[in-house]
């Protein structure tokens, strides 16, 4: 085979082979859904068809406040636990966490929680419909 039709075959397949990944740069990532007006958040499962909500009761914080915690920097004389739900078979409950029996933060499935405590012993209970889950933290 010769130089130039090699060359002319490489240039074509190169180009069949962009043209193919192109459209598939934005199937990448999925698209993170907005927030709701009235502040919470909404995890959707399912088609269109059929689809399936799984909401926060309160709203979320602010696009401000996650951006800081995604930056995982420590605290001062504060113990900073991460709680992150994002698992295949994990699609559909709310999950409500509560820290050393306090107030309950609800969760949704692909969601995160940053939880700022005392140093010490801490016991962080997960609840939904079907079970419990007991945490034993200390820092």
């Amino acid at each position: 085979m010769s130089q130039s039709r090699l060359t002319q075959r490489r240039s074509v397949l190169t180009g069949l082979l962009a043209a193919g990944l192109v459209p598939l740069a934005g199937c990448m990532s999925k698209p993170v859904r907005p927030a709701n007006s009235d502040g919470t958040y909404c995890h959707a499962i399912g088609k269109w068809h059929s689809r399936k909500l799984t909401c926060t009761t309160a709203p979320i914080p602010s696009e401000q406040a996650e951006a800081q915690a995604k930056r995982f920097e420590a605290a001062a004389g504060l113990l900073t636990v991460y709680v992150v739900r994002k698992r295949w078979g994990d699609a559909r409950n709310v999950v409500r966490l509560t820290a050393d029996l306090g107030p309950a933060i609800v969760t949704v499935p692909e969601s995160f929680v940053r939880l700022r405590l005392k140093p010490g012993a801490h016991k962080l209970v997960a609840d939904w419909d079907e079970a419990r889950g007991l945490f034993e933290v200390f820092g």
